[in-house]
């Protein structure tokens, strides 16, 4: 079953509306999104398809003059079932065609609140009155799934297995407020159950290894979907601790119960899994997801559409069920993975009535209202809109921007490099790898007038091993590149920017501080090799292989006076270089040459 329409008379907050979900070939669309701002009716328009399937039409003082029209498409298999049903093929046995209509009137006009009425061969309208939809022919054919608005999950303590299922028959099935606790329940339930599925396996066939399909039969589709949309996190397993069942999440070999995900991930895991469990029964179920941006980062949001889409798809990639879903967030918006959808913007008039905006452009998609939204950098708004004429280069450390500024200068000076159309991001809290990652996902979107190029250090494997080349682009003129090696760090390429400096610079020392390289070190003990008075508190970054570097963040010391810190901050270390003091002047540049070759060479290629 399809929604094609819906017609709105009198309702408290949508007034008088009528909203089509098809496209201009009247065709019903899988997806509908309902964009807008908050209070312009979307969770009302999502109650009122809720309240239609579930067969409630109950008078309130809000809808006590309501009449509502909706107007579903049937599928062929789904009209055969209502003409063989002994309850339903006395109303629908002249049905032809696919359209029935179905009006609630919260008065009661008509029996129970509902009249249906269709055309029939002889092109008339057969009407009657009467809820029909509690039939349970009915309940086979028309199903609704809601999952509403929530914030704030957290599970209760699981103390044993219970009797909990998948793939329940859904009739009209609304997320619950013990949403947290049930999914977790859930999860130990279909855990224990898979286990008892393979033990059988095994002991039915001795000394066999288990085929890969035995495994996990349950388990499978919540792990492919979680897998899908998070980076590196997945469903470890079910864990006993302290007389409970714990659900473990994994990510980088760090184990997290599942009431310390983050409030985002808590919504992908439980609200991703009340959508997951019964989908295999939701062919032909009208899906009704409200809001679900909530909690989520932008980079996020860009997935969750997609995320959402999976789960109610045949192996043939077929949408098995059509998806309402209330929006007020650009990122769900603007994207590459939207397919088959309708976009309705509604939002109020001067008036105060709820209107849909007839040429329903995306609203909030300025750079601005964007980037703010995803990371509050006020000073990259201002490069964004002041960089017009010059290319943006963006680093991953706060520190990184200095040392390239810094160099860009010196190297024009000495005229060991041409002059760049360049301006760098200049800002005072650490980005990181992820975090500009997650930036670029972002900024792609826009429409750049100049080419954006975001530098990562070599330090993390997994950034490093997503490179083919030395840079990749994105697209709208996004580049993301790698530090160039030097060939003074040939042998040891795993660098970040500290060391596209030589190692004599590096150690400079003021005032009794300076940076250290993780090789100075012993692994074990932390002993600095040249000096036996000097310890690293963080062994993890010491040893002969280690070329890590060794600020104030790693706190060295020597024995005797622990509490002073002899090693430098980055951030001193920039500043130093920067402000060119005495202990730091005549520094080598000639390592960064290569890095402005590189931004040389991206500035000049075609974009795709």
């Amino acid at each position: 079953m399809r929604i094609k329409k819906v017609e709105i008379k009198n309702n408290i907050v949508l007034g008088d509306m009528s909203i089509s979900f098809t496209d201009e070939n009247m065709k019903v669309k899988d997806i509908i999104i309902l964009a807008g701002e908050n209070g312009c009716g979307k969770t009302t328009l999502l109650e009122i398809i809720y309240n239609f399937i579930s067969g409630e039409c109950v008078n309130t003082e809000d809808t006590r003059d309501e009449i509502n029209k909706i107007t579903v498409e049937f599928s062929d298999d789904e009209i055969e079932k209502l003409k063989r049903s002994n309850s339903l093929k006395y109303y629908f046995n002249n049905l032809v065609g696919k359209e029935v209509n179905f009006i609630m009137d919260y008065n009661f006009k008509y029996g129970q609140g509902f009249k249906i009425n269709y055309k029939n061969k002889n092109n008339e309208i057969i009407e009657f009155d009467g809820n029909i939809l509690n039939d349970v022919d009915m309940k086979d054919i028309m199903k609704v799934v809601y999952s509403t608005a929530e914030i704030n999950f957290n599970s209760a303590l699981i103390g044993a297995v219970t009797s909990k299922e998948l793939d329940i028959d859904i009739r009209s099935l609304k997320q619950s407020s013990e949403l947290g606790t049930e999914i977790s329940q859930l999860l130990v339930d279909i855990k224990a159950l898979d286990d008892a599925d393979l033990s059988d396996w095994v002991n039915e066939n001795p000394r066999e290894v288990p085929p890969e399909e035995i495994k996990e039969i349950r388990l499978k589709r919540f792990k492919r979907a979680f897998g899908y949309i998070f980076d590196g996190k997945r469903f470890k397993g079910i864990r006993n601790i302290n007389g409970s069942k714990e659900v473990i999440f994994e990510e980088n070999g760090i184990e997290t119960s599942i009431n310390k995900l983050s409030s985002g991930e808590k919504q992908i895991v439980f609200r991703g899994g009340f959508l997951l469990k019964d989908s295999n029964k939701a062919d032909g179920a009208i899906v009704l997801i409200d809001e679900p941006e909530l909690s989520l980062h932008p980079r996020w949001q860009m997935k969750i559409l997609e995320f959402f889409r999976r789960i109610f798809e045949n192996i043939d990639g077929k949408q098995r069920s059509q998806l309402f879903v209330s929006t007020h967030s650009p990122f769900i918006l603007h994207n590459d993975s939207r397919r088959n959808d309708k976009v309705i913007v509604m939002k109020k008039n001067e008036q105060g009535d709820v209107v849909q905006v007839d040429n329903p452009r995306f609203y909030s998609c300025n750079k601005e209202e964007l980037i703010k939204e995803a990371f509050e950098i006020d000073t990259f708004i201002e490069s964004i809109n002041t960089v017009r004429d010059k290319h943006l280069i963006i680093t991953e450390g706060k520190t990184d921007w200095k040392h390239m500024k810094k160099a860009y200068k010196k190297l024009l000076e000495s005229k060991e490099i041409e002059s760049v159309d360049i301006k760098f991001l200049e800002y005072k809290d650490s980005l990181g790898d992820s975090r500009l990652h997650q930036l670029i996902e972002n900024i792609s979107m826009l429409d750049n007038n100049k080419k954006i190029i975001c530098i990562f250090d070599r330090d993390v494997s997994k950034t490093v091993n997503g490179f083919e080349n030395t840079y990749k682009y994105h697209k709208n003129k996004v580049y993301s590149m790698l530090i160039p090696i030097p060939k003074h760090r040939e042998e040891t390429p795993e660098i970040c920017v500290e060391h596209l400096y030589f190692d004599k610079d590096i150690k400079r020392e003021r005032n009794g501080r300076r940076l250290y390289i993780g090789n100075e070190f012993s692994q074990k003990f932390g002993f600095h090799k040249g000096d036996n008075s000097i310890v690293c508190q963080k062994k993890d970054r010491c040893g002969e292989n280690s070329y890590k570097i060794i600020d104030s963040d790693s706190f060295v010391a020597k024995i005797g006076n622990e509490d002073l810190n002899i090693a430098m901050s980055k951030n001193d270390f920039a500043n130093n270089i920067i402000d060119e003091v005495d202990e730091f002047k005549e520094i080598d540049f000639s390592g960064f040459k290569p890095l402005f070759e590189k931004i040389n060479e991206i500035i000049m290629l075609d974009d795709i």
